[in-house]
């Protein structure tokens, strides 16, 4: 059995970077043959805004390790920061010789624009509701990144061509869902959903506190905006 593992960065920058590390240590325990593809794997990269909505480089240099490596099983993790979801494309042409797709859903970008699931108007930031539908009308109308017009309109276009036009999330034969809401709202998209939650310890076993009528709420990430956490302690 071989697995190849994608995700933007080798680096620890964040949660999926520790959680493609901790997988691959655990499948190569089980004796399985891991490997790797990430942004440091395409030569001369270089961001633009051209290669964020689709980069053939990443496209094309993930096609050769394909079928170098020859892996019965593709892991998907973040790829729309810097490989691009063009990717997908000779993905979806290596299947044909039966390899499997499977993704961790690590936020929400297959499902909107915003990869943390809101918009923003000059009222702040809002929730999508995960059962409302992104159609062409909604792609234009409201903005998907709090940072500026730009930034907005490079995070539609990269939704839209791929996702909107191209369909490409389709190529995904299952995607895990670390919790209920997140499997509730990518059902939506028409893929097939797990609902497989990352391992933790029992809240009990974590802190003790006196059982009072207060919710008491346990946050464990970094404190970015776009965490929520601010909304939560606004509740």
């Amino acid at each position: 059995m071989r697995a190849l593992h994608i995700n933007d960065y080798a680096q620890n920058k964040g949660g999926a970077e520790a959680v493609v590390a901790a997988t691959l240590a655990a499948l190569r325990e089980q004796n399985i043959e891991v490997d790797s593809f990430t942004v440091r794997d395409v030569q001369s990269h270089r961001r633009t805004p051209w290669s964020y909505i689709s980069n053939g480089p990443a496209a094309r240099a993930l096609a050769q390790r394909l079928e170098s490596f020859h892996p019965q099983i593709i892991h998907l993790h973040n790829f729309y920061h810097e490989l691009s979801p063009a990717i997908l494309a000779p993905i979806r042409r290596f299947k044909a010789t039966g390899c499997r797709v499977v993704m961790t859903a690590h936020d929400y970008h297959l499902r909107c624009p915003d990869p943390t699931l809101r918009w923003f108007n000059r009222h702040g930031a809002h929730l999508f509701d995960p059962k409302d539908s992104i159609n062409w009308w909604r792609y234009w109308v409201g903005r998907w990144d709090q940072r500026g017009y730009h930034y907005h309109m490079l995070r539609t276009c990269q939704h839209f061509w791929n996702y909107g036009v191209r369909r490409r999330m389709k190529i995904i034969d299952c995607l895990l869902c670390p919790s209920h809401f997140c499997f509730d709202a990518m059902s939506a998209i028409g893929i097939r959903c797990e609902y497989l939650p990352n391992p933790a310890p029992a809240l009990e076993t974590m802190i003790e506190h006196e059982r009072t009528a207060v919710p008491t709420v346990l946050f464990a990430g970094r404190l970015e905006s776009e965490k929520g956490v601010e909304q939560v302690v606004s509740l």
